[in-house]
């Protein structure tokens, strides 16, 4: 036995197991580069979903909004609120009616918490401007 076949079975004997070592630490790199980019897309998927959710949310709120506007045209509520909304501000101008206006601020500053919401889902479902009011009703809900 020569010294070549010598080393060649010591270099086969620590070759083989390092390259064994190798291919496990190359495919358990690949199969960790693999997972992470199967978590990023059901991360997107997720995102992708939301969005989509987020929108048919918001064509459903856009549609009630419009439905409430075509319905204001066959309506008298839309005028009535119209005509008691503006009245105090008319009010406002008349001398004689002046202290009458104030007066009763002050009364509808002391409503129901309850009262005021629901006059303000009121007035926004009829108008079609829940988009506009809810911002206010999520602010009170906070500050209480």
């Amino acid at each position: 036995m020569s010294w070549f076949n010598i080393f060649g079975a010591i270099a086969d004997a620590v070759a083989k197991p390092m390259m064994e070592w190798q291919k496990r630490k190359t495919l358990k790199a690949e199969l960790e580069a693999k997972l992470l980019e199967k978590e990023a897309e059901a991360k997107l998927k997720m995102i992708d979903a939301r969005v989509e959710l987020a929108k048919q949310g918001q064509r459903i709120e856009a549609d009630w909004d419009i439905n409430a506007q075509k319905q204001m045209q066959n309506s008298w509520k839309d005028e009535y609120l119209l005509f008691l909304l503006t009245l105090p501000i008319i009010g406002s101008f008349i001398p004689t009616v002046q202290d009458y206006v104030v007066t009763g601020w002050g009364y509808v500053g002391k409503a129901p918490e309850w009262y005021v919401v629901s006059f303000l889902g009121i007035v926004a479902a009829t108008f079609g401007l829940r988009w506009l009011i809810r911002p206010l009703i999520e602010r009170r809900r906070r500050d209480a």
